[in-house]
C-alpha cells in the first residue's frame, strides 16, 4: 500500500468513527431544539437526564424528559412541556386561563405560587406548585414562560413529594437551559 491509499483509508476510517460517534451520541442532542410552525425551544437536558421528543414525546407535548437511571414509562418523575399559540395574550392571562381550566378539571389539587427562578435569558416566567394533581397523588412544579410567538409550560410531575424533592434540582437546571425563540 502506498502512503496515499494509507491516507485515504485514514480519512474513510475518521469519517467512519465520526459517524458512529454523531449515530451513538444522538439522542443527547437531537431534542435540544424542538420546533414548531412559528416557533423553537431550544433546551438542555439535565445531568443524568434522557429525552424524547416530538413524536417520540409522550403524547400532548413536545418535549419529554426522565432520569437516564430509569425508563419513561416506570419512572418516579417526568419533565415534560407543551406549547401554547401566544396570539394577544399576555403570560399572566394565558397563566390565570390554564390554571382555572386545570382546577376545574382536578377539584381536589391545591396551587401555591413559588418565587421564578432567574434564568440567562430572562424569560419572562410564573413557577407554581400543585399538590394532589391526577391520578391522585401527584406532586408537581409547574413553570409557565413566553416566547416570542408561544406560550410554553413546563412541568415537573413525581410521584410523590419526596421524589419531588429529590429531582427539583435537575427541573430548576432545565428552567435555566431554555431559550425560546422565533423560527422563521
Amino acid at each position: 500500500m502506498n502512503s496515499t491509499s494509507l491516507v485515504r483509508l485514514g480519512s474513510h476510517i475518521r469519517c467512519l468513527v465520526a459517524s458512529l460517534v454523531m449515530l451513538l451520541t444522538a439522542p443527547c442532542w437531537a431534542c435540544n431544539i424542538v420546533y414548531g410552525k412559528d416557533w423553537a425551544l431550544l433546551s438542555q437536558n439535565p445531568e443524568g437526564w434522557s429525552s424524547a421528543c416530538h413524536t417520540q414525546a409522550m403524547p400532548g407535548t413536545i418535549l419529554t424528559l426522565w432520569p437516564t437511571d430509569q425508563g419513561p414509562r416506570t419512572t418516579d418523575a417526568l419533565i415534560y412541556v407543551t406549547v401554547s399559540a401566544k396570539g394577544s395574550h399576555e403570560l399572566s392571562e394565558f397563566v390565570a386561563d390554564a390554571q382555572a381550566r386545570f382546577v376545574a378539571s382536578a377539584k381536589t389539587t391545591t396551587l401555591r405560587k413559588l418565587d421564578a427562578p432567574p434564568t440567562p435569558q430572562n424569560l419572562q416566567m410564573e413557577l407554581v406548585a400543585i399538590s394532589g394533581a391526577p391520578p391522585g397523588s401527584r406532586e408537581e412544579m409547574v413553570a409557565y414562560f413566553s416566547g416570542p410567538t408561544a406560550f410554553y409550560i413546563a412541568v415537573l410531575t413525581a410521584e410523590s413529594a419526596s421524589v419531588l424533592t429529590k429531582h427539583k434540582a435537575a427541573f430548576l437546571q432545565f428552567l435555566n437551559g431554555l431559550n425560546p425563540i422565533e423560527r422563521k
